[in-house]
């Protein structure tokens, strides 16, 4: 059995604040920065952005989706030009996606589960995702399963229950 320390020290440097990621951004060396993204919309993903996408030999893996105007769907879809604090930064890093990583259930996963139910709720409010995708869930949810009273609502929409 091969034992291996955790975080193997000679390889992965966990930053465990904001100073030590701040240290990231003189390094001189390649290196891999893992960082959560949020859309890339704050946090130390922003400071890690600005100091190396105008650079080519850098490159940005995407691993979830990214929301339509956000600074994250804006560099999936390779626009030439962002704004990161305010200021504007060319594009040149080389960007790459990879789906299959995301922390929410995908169509299938949430079809089998509201398909598990004894009882159907009364109601069902979609409250996440692209429009067009929340109206072929609720069509699905309606004509094969047989719920009623689906709702997409309206951003700030709300409802008495």
């Amino acid at each position: 059995m091969l034992t291996v320390p955790w975080p193997p020290t000679h390889t992965l440097k966990f930053t465990a604040n904001v100073e030590e990621s701040k240290k990231l951004n003189y390094l001189k060396r390649p290196a891999v920065i893992i960082s959560a993204s949020g859309m890339m919309e704050g946090g130390r993903i922003l400071h890690h952005l600005r100091n190396r996408i105008s650079d080519s030999r850098n490159s940005i893996l995407v691993t979830g989706w990214q929301a339509p105007n956000t600074l994250g769907r804006r560099v999936v879809s390779k626009e030439p030009v962002v704004r990161i604090f305010g200021d504007e930064f060319d594009l040149k890093a080389h960007v790459e996606i990879i789906t299959g990583f995301s922390g929410h259930a995908d169509r299938d996963e949430l079809l089998a589960w509201a398909g598990a139910m004894q009882n159907k709720p009364e109601h069902t409010f979609i409250v996440h995702g692209e429009e067009e995708s929340s109206r072929a869930l609720a069509d699905s949810l309606q004509t094969g399963l047989g719920f009623n009273n689906i709702i997409i609502p309206d951003m700030h929409q709300s409802f008495e229950m």
